[in-house]
C-alpha cells in the first residue's frame, strides 16, 4: 500500500489546476508576496505603493505578506495602517528576531497563492521584474530564480565575500548554487508544499531549492540601490549564513582535516624514521628544537581548527533534536485565524 506524505497529496489535488499554466489560455492564478521585515519603516510605503500597481496589472487574486522579525522601529504599525485600507495586505508578527530564513519560512508557510515570490523590503529587488518572473513560470519553471548582475555601491569587503563563497565554497557542496542569487525568487506551489516539509532550524534556502531538484529559471536584473535605511545583512551575518549552508549541505571540511591528518602522520612517521637512521648511522641526533616547537604549535592548531569544525557540526545536531518550533508568532493580522 502506498502512503503519501500530506505534501505529497496536496501537490497531486493541485496538480491538475497547475497543468492548465503549460497551456497559457488560463488566466494567471492566485499570487503571493512573501517579505521579510526587520526595521524597514522608511521602506514599506513605497514598496507596497510599486507592488501594488504592478500587483494590479498581472494578477486578478493575490495577497502580500509582511513578516515582522521583531522589529523595534515602527514597521508593524505602518504594515497595520496599510491592512486597514487593503486587507490583501496581511502581517505576521514574530515574538523576537530569529533572522532572515526563519522570517521567510514563516511567510512561505501561510502564502496561499499557487505562486510565491520572495523579495526583500529594501526595493533592491525590483518589484517591476514580476511579470517577468511570471513569464517564465508560465513558460514550465517551478523556480525561477533573480540573479544579480550589478549591485550599485556594494562595498568591496562584500563583493569579495561574495566571490569566495561562489568560486570556492560552492564547489566542495552537492549541489549547485548559481553565483550572485539572491532571495528574490518565484516558487510555485508544489516547490512552497515541499519546503514546509522541511523543518531544519539552520535553513539556507538557496541551498535547499535547488536541492529538490525541480527546472529552475533566471531573471538577471541589476540591483539598485537601498531605497532608505541600513543594510541588515553585515559581514558576520552573512559568514554566518555561509557557515549554514557549508554545515547543512556538505561534510567536505571534516574530511579536509582528515586528510590532513594523514599527511601530518605520514610526515612525523618519516621524521622518526631520520631521526633513528640518523642516531644508528651518524650517531648524532638531529638538532633544531626551536623548529621542532613550531611544527608541534603548528600542529596543535590545525588540531583545534578541526575541533572547532567538529563543534560546528555537533551543535547543529543539538539544536535539531530538541525539536523546538522554527518561530512563535506574537499575533496576525489579516488572516482568517488572527
Amino acid at each position: 500500500m502506498l502512503i503519501m506524505s500530506d505534501a505529497e497529496k496536496q501537490i497531486m489535488h493541485q496538480s491538475k489546476s497547475d497543468q492548465s499554466r503549460h497551456g497559457g489560455t488560463e488566466a494567471i492564478p492566485g499570487l503571493s508576496i512573501v517579505i521579510p521585515v526587520y526595521n524597514e519603516e522608511e521602506n514599506i510605503p513605497e514598496i507596497y505603493r510599486r507592488l501594488k500597481n504592478v500587483l494590479e496589472q498581472v494578477a486578478n487574486d493575490w495577497e502580500i505578506i509582511f513578516v515582522d522579525d521583531g522589529s523595534r522601529d515602527n514597521s508593524a504599525g505602518v504594515i497595520r495602517q496599510i491592512n486597514v485600507a487593503d486587507p490583501r495586505v496581511k502581517i505576521i508578527g514574530l515574538s523576537t528576531n530569529l533572522g532572515h530564513q526563519i522570517a521567510l519560512t514563516a511567510g512561505l508557510d501561510h502564502a496561499e497563492g499557487k505562486m510565491v515570490i520572495t523579495m526583500d523590503a529594501d526595493l533592491q529587488h525590483p518589484p517591476e521584474l514580476i511579470p517577468q518572473l511570471i513569464s517564465r513560470y508560465q513558460e514550465g519553471a517551478e523556480v525561477v530564480q533573480g540573479v544579480k548582475l550589478v549591485q550599485k555601491k556594494r562595498g568591496w569587503l562584500k563583493i569579495l565575500a561574495a566571490f569566495a563563497f561562489y568560486s570556492v565554497i560552492c564547489k566542495i557542496l552537492r549541489i549547485q548554487i548559481e553565483p550572485n542569487t539572491s532571495d528574490f525568487r518565484l516558487l510555485s506551489r508544489r516547490v512552497v508544499l515541499l519546503l514546509r516539509e522541511m523543518r531544519e532550524r539552520h535553513r539556507f534556502l538557496r541551498g535547499l531549492i535547488p536541492w529538490l531538484g525541480f527546472k529552475i529559471a533566471r531573471v538577471e536584473y541589476e540591483a539598485p540601490e537601498r531605497f532608505a535605511g541600513q543594510p541588515k545583512y553585515t559581514l558576520r551575518k552573512l559568514a554566518s549564513l555561509a557557515l549554514s549552508g557549508v554545515v547543512s549541505f556538505s561534510s567536505v571540511p571534516l574530511r579536509i582535516f582528515f586528510y590532513l591528518g594523514l599527511v601530518g602522520a605520514f610526515l612525523c612517521v618519516g621524521y622518526a624514521l631520520f631521526a633513528i637512521a640518523a642516531k644508528i648511522f651518524w650517531e648524532a641526533a638531529p638538532s633544531g628544537w626551536a623548529s621542532l616547537i613550531v611544527v608541534i604549535t603548528f600542529l596543535g592548531s590545525f588540531q583545534l581548527i578541526a575541533m572547532g569544525i567538529q563543534g560546528e557540526y555537533l551543535a547543529k545536531v543539538y539544536e535539531e533534536i530538541k525539536r523546538r518550533p522554527l518561530y512563535i508568532i506574537a499575533w496576525k493580522k489579516g488572516f482568517s485565524d488572527d
